[in-house]
Formats: C-alpha cells, sequence, structure tokens
C-alpha cells in the first residue's frame, strides 16, 4: 500500500513559513527604527529617492507615500519639505500646512530656495484649511485631533485642519478637556483650554491606565486616548500585548491552513480513487473478468488494484485530519476571539464600567476522549 507524501511535504512547508511569519512580525513590531543605523539610513534613502521619482512623473499620492516612509526612518527637513509638497499636490492641504510649518521651525536657514518654497506653500495651504490656535494652563499636556496625537502643550505653532467639524482634545494625567471645532478655510481660531479646572477623565478610585503607568510613548498613549472613554481597545493591539492571544491566532492560522491543505489532498486523492476504480471496472467489463481486484488474474489488475487501494486510503486519511484541523482552527478563533472580549481594555466611560459588569461565554471544547461545552467568563 502506498502512501502519498506530497501533501504532508506541502503542509510541513506551509506550517515552516507560517511560524517564521509569526516570528518575524512580532520582531519588527517590537524593534523601532534607528537613525543611526546604516541600514535604517539606506532604506530612508531608497524610498526618498522612490518619492523624487514618482513626484516627478505627477504620482503625489504615491510620492506622499515614499516620503512618509524616508521620514519614519530619518526626520531630515529635505525629507520633510519634500513630503509636504506632495501633500499639497495630493489633496492632503491639512497635513501639507503643518508640515510645511514644522520645516520653517526646524531648518537653519541656510538655503533660502527651499525657505522660500516652503513659504510659498504653506500660504497656498493655509488658503485651503482651518488654523487653530491652541493654549493650555499647562504644560506637557498631550494634545489630539480626532483621536491622533498633534503634540504636547505648549505647541510650537497653530494647527491646521481640514475644512469641517473636529474633536480636539487637551489631556493632562486624569483630566482631559474636549472641544469641538469647525475649521473654516482660510479662517483662524484661537482656543484657550483650562485643563486643571477641568473634570477628572475617569473617576478618581479608578487605578491609573497601563499607558500612564509604564511611562508609554506618544504613540502608546495616542493609541490608548483614542479607545478611552469610546469603546474597546483596537484587536491587533490586544493581540501584540497578549502571548497567549497570539499563540490563540497562530494556532487558528496553522490549523486553518493545515485544514485547506489535506481537505485539497482528499479530495484530489478521492478523484482519483474514483477514475481508477472505474478504469478496473470498464477493462474489466471488456475482458469478461469478474471481481477483478479479487481474482488478480495479471500484473496490470494487481498495479490497478493497488493504486486504488491507496488512493481511497489516502483520501480516508486526509480527510480525518482535513475534518480535525478545520474544529482545532474553529476552537483556537473561538477561543482567541472570547478571550479579546474578556480581557481587552475598554474606555472609562460607559463602555468601561461594562468592563466592570460580570461577563461570561460558552465555548466549545472537544479532546481526543471527549466533547461538551465550558463556561468561562469574568465575575
Amino acid at each position: 500500500m502506498r502512501f502519498r507524501l506530497r501533501p504532508l511535504v506541502i503542509l510541513v512547508c506551509v506550517l515552516l513559513s507560517g511560524l517564521a511569519a509569526l516570528r518575524f512580525s512580532s520582531y519588527a513590531h517590537a524593534q523601532e527604527p534607528d537613525e543611526d543605523d546604516p541600514t535604517a539610513l539606506r532604506m530612508a534613502r531608497q524610498r526618498f529617492q522612490e518619492g523624487v521619482k514618482y513626484f516627478d512623473r505627477g504620482q503625489y499620492s504615491k510620492a506622499r507615500a515614499a516620503f512618509l516612509q524616508a521620514y519614519a526612518l530619518k526626520k531630515h527637513p529635505s525629507v520633510l519639505l519634500n513630503l509636504a509638497q506632495s501633500e499639497l499636490r495630493a489633496g492632503y492641504e491639512a497635513e501639507a500646512a503643518n508640515h510645511f510649518a514644522q520645516y520653517l521651525r526646524e531648518t537653519d536657514g541656510s538655503n533660502s530656495a527651499q525657505v522660500s518654497k516652503a513659504q510659498s506653500g504653506l500660504e497656498t495651504a493655509k488658503a485651503k484649511v482651518g488654523s487653530l490656535t491652541l493654549a493650555a494652563d499647562v504644560d506637557d499636556a498631550y494634545v489630539l485631533v480626532d483621536g491622533k496625537l498633534a503634540g504636547r502643550t505648549p505647541l510650537p505653532g497653530p494647527l491646521y485642519l481640514s475644512p469641517g467639524t473636529h474633536m480636539v482634545g487637551v489631556r493632562l494625567g486624569g483630566k482631559s478637556v474636549t472641544r469641538q471645532i469647525t475649521a473654516v478655510p482660510g479662517e483662524s481660531i484661537t482656543e484657550m483650554v483650562n485643563v486643571t479646572a477641568a473634570g477628572s477623565a475617569r473617576p478618581e478610585s479608578a487605578a491609573p491606565s497601563e499607558a500612564e503607568e509604564e511611562g508609554a510613548t506618544e504613540e502608546e498613549v495616542e493609541e490608548t486616548v483614542a479607545y478611552e472613554g469610546a469603546g474597546r481597545e483596537p484587536f491587533f493591539r490586544w493581540l501584540t500585548r497578549k502571548p497567549g492571544a497570539l499563540i490563540g491566532a497562530g494556532a487558528t492560522v496553522l490549523f486553518g491552513v493545515g485544514a485547506g491543505v489535506f481537505a485539497v489532498s482528499w479530495q484530489t486523492n478521492e478523484s482519483a480513487a474514483k477514475d481508477t476504480r472505474s478504469n478496473i471496472l470498464d477493462q474489466a467489463e471488456r475482458d469478461g473478468v469478474d471481481a477483478p481486484c479479487t481474482t488478480v488474474p495479471d500484473d496490470e489488475y494487481k498495479r490497478a488494484c493497488d493504486d486504488y487501494v491507496a488512493y481511497k486510503d489516502t483520501a480516508d486519511k486526509h480527510r480525518l485530519i482535513a475534518l480535525t484541523s478545520g474544529v482545532v482552527a474553529g476552537l483556537a478563533a473561538t477561543a482567541t476571539v472570547v478571550g479579546y472580549f474578556l480581557d481587552a481594555e475598554v474606555g472609562t466611560g460607559q463602555a468601561g464600567r461594562a468592563r466592570r459588569q460580570p461577563r461570561w461565554a460558552v465555548v466549545p471544547t472537544a479532546t481526543p476522549d471527549e466533547a461538551g461545552l465550558v463556561v468561562v467568563g469574568r465575575f
């Protein structure tokens, strides 16, 4: 009896590739770009050159994306100016105005031609966006516009906003002030925020957030404030900070892929078995042979019957593996989703109160010896 090994080889390669991808993604997520790293500098130059090519071709959105990547790797004024020029032409006037203003603040002024271009670009962008001068009674408070971190107080200059309504928040510690601002093209608004007199952003008895306790970076604070008081934290943020969740997600992917590979093998071998059986019976009818796989009149019938048995046996085994892998993938996915809803951080308003309420869920479970339901939750 012959066992078909090719599907197994494919499965092993897929599983190893999946494990490598998961490991690499975790490593990449944990590493921050180092501006002094030669590799980062080389990549920044490559992205910058790509941006220049796209800009010269008039593909300003692609140029913007390339310059954004270059600036993330190497914060250089020349990259910032090219980014602003691309944004202005691609229709991102508010971002362009903020970046032109940032360039003018950070440049040493040695290149008068670039300074002139930045000033001209800023004036063009300002005519299409609103300007907000925000002042606060405290320093080092986080300023967020529509949930995105815009800087810390005192801000070095005005904030440029696209036309329309925006939510502008100022937060320091447990206190927060939020204002609704309507930006009008070409108009300037001045807003004074008194954070000291503001109410607490959460009940005084509540413990500090993880971001505040651990001295998080501005990007982490941005993520935290973006969902605080408004709902549950993003799924992928929760996933990356929970090793158990990563295991569950990895198991879902690996067993799901395995189920697909073995399902294809099962169907392929099943079809081959049917075709082989049909050929044997057709030939036996022409030869006038009854029960060809039992009587085995010659070597040709013997080889064909052995092939049929091998195909059928492989199909049965791979069907069992595919179904089992699918069940395991489903259970892993269910456990991961349930874990997210039970464990993910939520806001401090109504969503936060909901988190403190008892929660429970019914999760299917299966082992080689038994199957059933398990009640899990926080009570």
